[in-house]
């Protein structure tokens, strides 16, 4: 099991701080997406990581790794919001994704959209947007969902709903049935 603790956390940090300049360089959709993708895996990995252990320490590199990061992903903005039409296109036409790989990367947008709130990045969260996403989820969700609920990650907060869909999420962590 990786250890998603605060030992990671400085590791996970310079990785979005690398991606984040990689993205301000380069804005263009199509020639962004290695460093979207990129960025996403590592934001996913520091929200979880946020959520299983929080140190002082941990939230305080947390905060300024933010606020150094959040002028260089606005700037990035245009391919954010292509990674965002691409994740969204998966859902289209045959379904050759597993569940699991479908809601981690709902859960990597949702946790830079929560850890990027009341910075200038969030003025292009419109671009980043998730009601289509989120519609697709809830539909293909349907067919495609029931993880078990001790296979849902330690550290995921249950408004990520998409990982107990097509089932309501608990109304508490410790309810999740996790070991």
């Amino acid at each position: 099991m990786t250890n998603r603790g605060g030992g990671r956390l400085p590791h996970l940090l310079d990785e979005v701080e690398e991606a984040a300049a990689e993205l301000a360089r380069d804005p263009r959709p199509a020639e962004g997406q290695d460093a979207a993708r990129r960025l996403l895996r590592a934001v996913y990995e520091v929200g979880l990581a946020a959520g299983t252990a929080p140190t002082a320490a941990g939230a305080e590199a947390l905060e300024d790794a933010v606020r150094r990061t959040a002028p260089l992903l606005s700037r990035g903005c245009p391919a954010l919001a292509y990674a965002v039409v691409l994740l969204e296109s998966r859902f289209y036409g045959s379904w050759e994704w597993d569940w699991r790989r479908a809601a981690e990367a709902r859960s990597a947008l949702q946790f830079l959209l929560d850890l990027y709130r009341g910075t200038e990045l969030e003025a292009g969260y419109e671009a980043l947007g998730t009601g289509e996403l989120d519609a697709q989820m809830r539909f293909r969700g349907e067919r495609d969902g029931h993880l078990s609920p001790a296979s849902i990650p330690e550290g995921i907060p249950t408004s990520h709903w998409w990982w107990w869909a097509p089932d309501e999420p608990p109304t508490t962590r410790s309810a999740r049935g996790a070991p």
